[in-house]
């Protein structure tokens, strides 16, 4: 719970020096050619704010690499490390079966979702009105639980990922909300309903 605290530059050069010693060109490439250890640090904090090991971090570091000579934006870099962490992710959160139990969102509600935070190229509000944000977070609540599931998760488009999980971290704190490209392809997805 308290981890992404704990993670400060100090420990997170320590682990990029640990990683050096077996991954010395990507260590070499990423920092601070393309990133900057407090971005790197930061995408760190990101994933484990999430619940997200960040064992796996040659592979973390080479994604938000790839798209670190883009963009320097925080939520892009922490996305791209989701993507390439997509068998971690949904192994994690499938049962048994190698099933992955989800609410999806109707598509008609995540265009009003990017709309409302301006992710559609308009002039976006950067925000969500209360009212909104009040029936939204009602009706994924009442979807999870009509679905009787034991891990609520909610599955979007990686556009609207972080904002939604902005959006529902404090009054939903168990509820994870992972993006298609983070479903790994041996992981049979179902659908336990959908919010409109």
């Amino acid at each position: 719970q308290y981890a992404p605290e704990l993670l400060g530059r100090q420990e997170t050069r320590r682990l990029l020096d640990a990683l050096a010693e077996t991954h010395p060109k990507t260590v070499e490439e990423a920092t601070p050619k393309v990133l900057s250890l407090g971005e790197t640090q930061r995408v760190l904090q990101n994933l484990l704010r999430e619940r997200v090991p960040i064992r796996d971090l040659a592979t973390i570091l080479e994604a938000i690499t790839d798209v670190g000579v883009v963009t320097h934006d925080v939520n892009a870099l922490t996305e791209a490390a989701r993507s390439a962490l997509a068998r971690t992710i949904s192994g994690n959160l499938a049962n048994e079966n190698g099933e992955l139990s989800v609410v999806t969102l109707d598509p008609h509600l995540e265009t009003q979702i990017a709309e409302r935070f301006g992710l559609l190229g308009g002039a976006g509000e950067q925000k969500i009105e209360p009212e909104f944000g009040k029936q939204l977070l009602e009706k994924i609540e009442v979807a999870c639980q009509s679905g009787v599931m034991s891990q609520p998760i909610v599955l979007c488009s990686t556009m609207i990922r972080p904002h939604l999980r902005k959006l529902t971290e404090r009054f939903l704190p168990n509820l994870e909300v992972i993006a298609h490209g983070e479903v790994s392809s041996n992981v049979q997805l179902v659908t336990m309903g959908t919010v409109s």
